[in-house]
C-alpha cells in the first residue's frame, strides 16, 4: 500500500514538474489566433535562374519554421493566390512547397496568403529568344538537305590519274586510246 501511495505521489511530482514551463494558450484566444496567422516574415521564395515566357515556371515557396502552427492544422496543404489563381500548396515535412505560373502578358508576378504578400516584376525571356535561332538554323539544314550539289562525291570520270606507292599509275581508258592514236 505504501509503494502505491509513493507511486502515485512520484508521478504527480513528475507530473506538475512538466506542465511547470509550459504556457496554455486557449484556442478561441485572439493570442492563438495571431500565433496562427502567417505573414511575409514567415516565408521565403525563391526563383529558377531563367524564366521564360509562355512555359510553365515553379516557384519554390518554404517556411522558415517547418513546424508552424497553420502547416500542422492544415495538414500541410494550404491555398495560395498567384496572379489572381488559387493553388492547393502541398508542403513536405521541411516546410518547402512549390506553385507554378506561366507568364503570358505581364512579367508581375503576386503570390497572396493570408498577411503574407509578395509582389514583384520578373525578369523573363521572351520565348521567341530561343525559337528564332533554332528556327533560322532548321531552314539552313533543310536548304542544305534539297539544293546539295552533286560535286561533293567522287565519280570514275573525275579520277584520271592516281600515283600508287611506287611509279605506276592508273590511266583510264580513254586516255589509253588517245595515247595510241597521236
Amino acid at each position: 500500500m505504501k509503494r502505491n501511495i509513493l507511486t502515485l505521489t512520484f508521478l504527480l511530482t513528475l507530473f506538475a514538474l512538466n506542465l511547470q514551463g509550459r504556457e496554455f494558450i486557449d484556442p478561441a484566444s485572439t493570442a492563438y489566433k495571431q500565433l496562427m496567422r502567417v505573414n511575409s516574415s514567415d516565408l521565403s521564395f525563391e526563383f529558377p535562374q531563367f524564366i521564360f515566357s509562355h512555359t510553365n515556371t515553379v516557384i519554390t515557396i518554404k517556411f522558415k519554421d517547418a513546424d508552424h502552427p497553420k502547416l500542422a492544422a492544415n495538414n500541410n496543404m494550404l491555398h495560395f493566390i498567384v496572379n489572381g489563381d488559387d493553388q492547393v500548396v502541398h508542403f513536405d515535412k521541411s516546410g518547402v512547397g512549390t506553385v507554378s505560373c506561366t507568364f503570358k502578358g505581364s512579367n508581375k508576378l503576386t503570390v497572396l496568403f493570408e498577411d503574407a504578400a509578395y509582389n514583384m516584376q520578373m525578369p523573363v525571356i521572351s520565348i521567341w529568344y530561343i525559337l528564332l535561332p533554332l528556327c533560322g538554323l532548321l531552314l539552313f539544314l533543310v536548304y542544305k538537305i534539297i539544293f546539295n550539289k552533286p560535286n561533293l562525291s567522287i565519280s570514275k570520270k573525275d579520277v584520271t590519274e592516281k600515283k600508287i606507292k611506287s611509279n605506276l599509275r592508273i590511266v583510264s581508258r580513254q586516255e589509253e586510246k588517245e595515247e595510241v592514236l597521236v
